[in-house]
């Protein structure tokens, strides 16, 4: 027998309501630069409403630019540019790009216009997809820095063991664990 806070509890009848579904694939790496009849391997993940990593099932790959085989090996062609290599589970589909060019001709990547920046809210659901979809776009440079804001609300406030849990978790990252509650 455990004994767990309300939200808890409705956190878990809500998973039991909905049972996690295949909601997003995500194709790896997601940009790759290649030469002509070179090969370059993707990998796929499969991620549920949740953003929690599922089963993908059988998984069709298609490519333009090139061919890929059923295990997501793509093999350039002879005409450069860039071309999207997709997988597709069902209804649920994901993609990367590669670029295919000539031994020194690989173009670089235009200089960037400066800095972007996006300021919201994501719901907790959405947070795996949200990196996935977003950030790991940019975390292979330099210039990547995260400023986050957490705030947890509860109706009892949160409890002396949730806030001891959350100050090793955070150095079990490597991250301060100056932790405000009120």
């Amino acid at each position: 027998m455990y004994i767990v806070t309300r939200e808890t509890a409705e956190s878990y009848k809500k998973l039991r309501e909905k049972p996690p579904a295949l909601a997003s694939l995500v194709v790896s790496p997601a940009g790759a630069q290649i030469q002509p009849g070179k090969k370059q391997a993707f990998l796929v993940r499969g991620l549920d409403q949740h953003g929690q990593d599922i089963a993908t099932g059988d998984v069709e790959w298609n490519a333009s630019g090139g061919t890929i085989d059923k295990d997501g090996v793509f093999v350039a062609g002879q005409d450069e540019g860039s071309f999207v290599v997709a997988a597709i589970a069902g209804r649920v589909k994901g993609s990367a790009m590669v670029t295919v060019a000539k031994a020194g001709s690989i173009p670089k990547p235009e200089p960037a216009p400066g800095v972007l920046r996006w300021t919201g809210e994501i719901p907790p659901q959405k947070w795996m997809n949200f990196y996935t979809k977003v950030l790991s776009k940019f975390v292979s440079g330099t210039g990547l820095k995260l400023t986050l804001n957490v705030e947890v609300t509860s109706e009892g406030g949160v409890s002396p063991q949730k806030v001891e849990e959350t100050k090793v978790a955070l150095q079990d990252l490597g991250l301060t664990s100056d932790v405000e509650t009120r």
